[in-house]
Parts: C-alpha cells; structure tokens; sequence
C-alpha cells in the first residue's frame, strides 16, 4: 500500500487569502497517514468527505474498504451528509479531523 500525502500546495497557491489548513488523520485497521489540506472554509462537509475520499482511494483499492466512515471533530462525530460549511462547523486554522474506517478482510 503507498501512502497519499497532499501538500498544501498541490490543491492551492499558499498565498490564496481566506483559505484554512485542515489537519486530516486518516486510520483504519492497518495504517493511519496524517496529511494537511489548505481549503476554502465556505466548502460543505459534505463536499470535503468527497474530496478527502477521493485522496484515500488513490492509495487503496475502494471495494477493500467499509462503507461505514466516522468522521470526528474535537470528540464530536460529524455525519458524512452534513451540509454546512467547514466554516459553520467551526472549522479553524489547524484543526484536526480524525477519519476512521475499516477495510475488508482486515
């Protein structure tokens, strides 16, 4: 398995006013990769889900994995659905998103 880490860079200039770094900690039964992600807080969560699942399935082999994803925020589980803005969520400089799933047969 390789892992995926995304510079900041890579999804926007550094000088792009307004954007925040999330710290995303992926971990499932085998591995657990920390990567920073520079965003436009006004971004749904939901759309971000979509963004940061699109990043682990470069490394993994999507129908390993369990549909099930948990995503947590200060000890506060946020559903997957959710279609406020990080921004509205609370999402700060720095914060820390922990994202936790399972793969098959592991």
């Amino acid at each position: 398995m390789k892992s995926c880490q995304i510079e900041e860079e890579d999804m926007h200039p550094t000088t792009q006013p307004g954007f925040i770094t999330v710290v995303v900690k992926v971990s499932c039964n085998i591995f657990t990769n920390v990567t920073s992600i520079k965003i436009d807080p006004q971004i749904p969560f939901n759309l971000f889900c979509n963004l940061v699942k699109e990043m682990i399935f470069s490394s993994i082999d999507q129908k390993q994995a369990d549909t099930n994803f948990e995503y947590i925020k200060q000890n506060q589980v946020i559903e997957e659905k959710e279609i406020k803005s990080l921004l509205e969520l609370g999402f700060t400089n720095q914060d820390v998103l922990e994202i936790k799933f399972k793969l098959r047969g592991g």
